[in-house]
């Protein structure tokens, strides 16, 4: 196990690290934005008692030790967290506050006392939180208009979490270990809020639903944010209510065997939807999961390669003769998982189209099936933002044919003999002999 691991690890790094360059975006979200208190380092009243009362609480909480080389005794797994790890402070992760009540936003530290009544917050309202991962930011484009169309489509409250001091790395591992300290700081600005709206408003009953929505690395933070969440609410009264979170191809490096509370699982909200890109064995450069997660997992087009991120008869030789072009398409492949959620944001709005899923038990079985069009409502549940819709009803694993750009449910004959093809390659390349011993190992 401690092979499997470190090689798997090891490859994934180096292979990242000499063959692409990332886009590192700046930290100040854009000169439109409006500045709360907090961003200027003042506190906005004396009566800081909620603050560092929960500021005190959230100090002495522990967590498991995230285990990226396998190593078997605890007490060396944690040394060598620390060597890897440059860790990630409360004032290095911000969070913007946006809702229909205003333009831009306002940015919230955890570090610093803010006045709950700067806020364009609601406790009244859900509240939809969007967290990047690996190499990524709050301000960088896909968040932003995944925002947008959250608030297009209902009034609610967003916050977007930027942790881009210890995403924007080229140590992976590093950025994998801050998962589990964004994550508590998530849930301990979400208390912070909490508290100081009960403290102004003491008749408060109850707040709106929490969506947590992340990609990759981010899917964790937000698994691991409800799991603190949860265990901080324990003995509370009024609690959130922690609705639903959306994993957008949650990362695989430093994950697959990654204690339960510093991952997503369906235990982590009432409703748990999955939609996975890349979600293949690591040695063929699967930068997402492959394994069930949620009690809802839908794989498009069979959740390795999208269209439009290689060409088509990509063989396993290919792996190995062309790895930048794989890398590529494997960073094209984990990043549609995020396009796809917005865009059934967007299409639910203009009701363009929809995702149809199939039953699938993910084997290549009857492939023209799979991909042929038209699906009653009631058999195809829906992928994206409509989902929850057919929970617990249809809860399980589906296949989704998607097109090769927006709006990606529109899926043309040429898109479903593409699909079968990409489908052919995957079966093609488990069953290759090469590809069975990398199956073997991982």
């Amino acid at each position: 196990m401690m092979f499997k691991s470190l090689f798997t690890t090891t490859f994934l790094l180096l292979l990242v690290n000499t063959s692409v360059t990332f886009e590192i975006t700046d930290l100040i979200p854009g000169s439109n934005n409006q500045s709360s208190e907090t961003s200027k380092g003042k506190n906005p009243s004396n009566d800081n008692s909620t603050f560092d009362e929960i500021s005190s609480q959230f100090s002495k909480l522990k967590s498991k030790t995230l285990n990226c080389f396998g190593i078997p005794v605890a007490l060396f797994a944690n040394i060598v967290e620390k060597l890897f790890t440059q860790e990630t402070k409360a004032e290095d992760v911000r969070y913007y506050f946006y809702s229909r009540d205003i333009s831009g936003n306002v940015t919230v530290r955890n570090d610093v006392d803010f006045d709950i009544n700067n806020l364009p917050y609601k406790s009244n309202r859900k509240t939809v939180i969007i967290t990047h991962g690996f190499m990524s930011s709050g301000t960088i484009d896909w968040v932003q208009e995944m925002k947008d169309a959250f608030l297009k489509l209902e009034d609610v409250n967003v916050i977007v979490v930027d942790w881009q001091k210890g995403s924007n790395t080229w140590n992976y591992v590093s950025a994998s270990i801050s998962t589990k300290i964004v994550g508590t700081e998530i849930a301990k600005l979400l208390s912070i809020v909490k508290g100081k709206i009960l403290d102004s408003s003491p008749e408060t009953k109850e707040f709106g639903s929490l969506y947590l929505v992340g990609h990759s690395l981010g899917s964790h933070i937000s698994g691991h944010a409800s799991y603190v969440l949860r265990e901080q609410d324990k003995d509370e009264k009024i609690k959130f209510r922690l609705e639903r979170i959306t994993g957008l191809d949650p990362a695989q490096p430093c994950f697959t065997e990654a204690d339960l509370s510093l991952k997503l699982d369906k235990t982590d909200a009432q409703y748990v939807d999955i939609i996975h890109t890349n979600a293949q064995n690591i040695l063929l450069l699967g930068l997402g999961l492959p394994t069930q997660l949620g009690h809802a997992d839908y794989y498009p087009n069979g959740g390795k390669i999208q269209l439009g991120c290689a060409k088509i008869n990509t063989t396993f030789w290919d792996f190995l003769l062309l790895p930048v072009d794989i890398v590529k398409s494997s960073i094209c492949s984990h990043g549609r998982s995020h396009e796809l959620l917005t865009d059934s944001i967007n299409t639910r709005i203009s009701d363009e189209c929809r995702f149809k899923g199939r039953k699938w038990n993910q084997k290549y079985e009857n492939i023209s099936a799979l991909v042929k069009e038209g699906c009653e409502e009631d058999v195809c549940p829906e992928m994206g933002v409509n989902s929850i819709k057919y929970h617990p009803d249809k809860d399980g694993t589906y296949f989704v044919p998607t097109g090769d750009d927006v709006h990606y449910c529109h899926v043309s004959e040429v898109n479903r003999k593409h699909i079968k093809k990409q489908l052919e390659n995957d079966e093609a390349l488990k069953n290759n002999p090469v590809g069975k011993l990398v199956g073997h190992i991982l």
